[in-house]
Order: C-alpha cells, then sequence, then structure tokens
C-alpha cells in the first residue's frame, strides 16, 4: 500500500515537471544599466535578448534610457526610460493599474480598444515610463518576457520609494487627505504636499521634504502659519 501510494506521487512530480516544462519560463542572465545624473535603470534580461542605450539628444526618443529586443527579431523593442513631463490623451483610453511579479507598480495604457503599449511605473523616484512596439505576432512571442524584464527593473538606485517618503510624514491618504508626493531629482529630495479637505475642499495644508536615504524629514510649509517654515 505505502509503495503504490509512493509510485502515485512520483508519476504526479513527473506529470507536473513535464507540464511546467511545456511553458518555459527565461532565467534572466544579464544586467542593462542606464545612469545619468541622479537618474538610473536596471533591467536583467535573458542571454538570447539584447539591449542598448538610447540617446537622450534624439528626436523620436528625448529623455535618456534602454531599448531592449530579442537577438532574432529587433524590430520587437521595448524603450524603458526617464520622463521629464509625462502627459497622455484621453481619447479613447484605457488605464489599468497592475502590480507586476517583482513588486513595481505600474499603470497601462491602451487606445482605442488594443492591447496596452505604455506603462508608467508608480512609486519609483522620477517618471519612468517603459514602451512596447509588438505587432500581434510579436506580442504572443515576446509579451510574457517583456512583462517579466519590467517586473525585474530597478529605477533609481538606493533611493527610497514614494510610499516610504509619505509614511515618514506620518500621514496617510483617506477621504479627508489628499497627499502628492513629488521628487526632485535635482535636489535629491522628496517633496511631499499634504491636501487637507475642509468646507471649500482640498487645500494644501502642509508640505514635507524627505531625504533621499529617508533619514531627515524636515516640514517647510505649514498653513497655519500661513508661509513656508
Amino acid at each position: 500500500m505505502i509503495r503504490r501510494m509512493f509510485l502515485t506521487v512520483l508519476c504526479l512530480m513527473w506529470l507536473t515537471a513535464c507540464t511546467a516544462a511545456d511553458v518555459p519560463t527565461p532565467t534572466l542572465m544579464q544586467s542593462a544599466e542606464w545612469q545619468e545624473g541622479n537618474a538610473s535603470i536596471v533591467l536583467s534580461l535573458p542571454e538570447n535578448w539584447a539591449w542598448n542605450l538610447i540617446d537622450e539628444n534624439a528626436d523620436e526618443t528625448p529623455d535618456g534610457g534602454i531599448c531592449f529586443y530579442p537577438e532574432d527579431d529587433p524590430t520587437a523593442d521595448t524603450v524603458v526610460r526617464i520622463t521629464k513631463g509625462f502627459g497622455v490623451c484621453g481619447t479613447g483610453l484605457t488605464t489599468e493599474q497592475i502590480t507586476l511579479a517583482g513588486g513595481n507598480k505600474v499603470t497601462s495604457y491602451a487606445w482605442d480598444g488594443n492591447e496596452p503599449s505604455l506603462y508608467c511605473f508608480h512609486d519609483a523616484p522620477g517618471e519612468y515610463l517603459a514602451e512596447l512596439s509588438l505587432d500581434d505576432e510579436q506580442r504572443k512571442e515576446y509579451y510574457g518576457i517583456v512583462m517579466q524584464i519590467l517586473a525585474s527593473a530597478q529605477l533609481g538606485g538606493d533611493v527610497i520609494r514614494a510610499s516610504t517618503a509619505v509614511l515618514l510624514t506620518g500621514y496617510t491618504e483617506d477621504e479627508g487627505t489628499r497627499i502628492l508626493p513629488e521628487y526632485d531629482m535635482e535636489r535629491c529630495v522628496w517633496v511631499v504636499e499634504i491636501h487637507i479637505k475642509k468646507n471649500t475642499g482640498f487645500r494644501l495644508w502642509y508640505t514635507y521634504e524627505v531625504s533621499a536615504d529617508g533619514k531627515t524629514v524636515t516640514k517647510t510649509y505649514d498653513i497655519k502659519e500661513g508661509k513656508e517654515t
């Protein structure tokens, strides 16, 4: 009886292994890195993928970053870049907030019923975008790998995340509080605005600056005093 149960378990393990082998997950082996000033991007890529730095002065890609693609299909490329001012047109636009396998949070952007082609990272120190250039066939073949690569993204180096900077101010967002964190890349500080809802609506109540390492938290504006502190 015990021998029969043992053989049954072995068979189930073998079947599970075969099923997993039918859908291989590529091993991320090489590192793609870009840095400019206080901005940085690090991605992990499979061995059979290639990458290059994009020219931040080029007209088609005004901000610096990394372009990666399969070695045997360079047209199936994805660009991850820093941006100095992000905005999209709302006509025919659909958005969705997603948490990737590695914990990175992004918002996807799709137009006119098509699959998403643009992703904006949240919680990072700065505005980082991922732009996919995949046709229908390329998407079927590479989309899963691309999303795995985006899940591996390390953005902004050791700078604390926006959620951590907000936590250090001692405030949390609720129905009566709106919190707007923004990373000042030149000064390397998080600027966190606390908006409180009163009779006339939300109004800026406090502003805090949180250092890049999270060790210093300074209140720079207090509405009670009516001026910067």
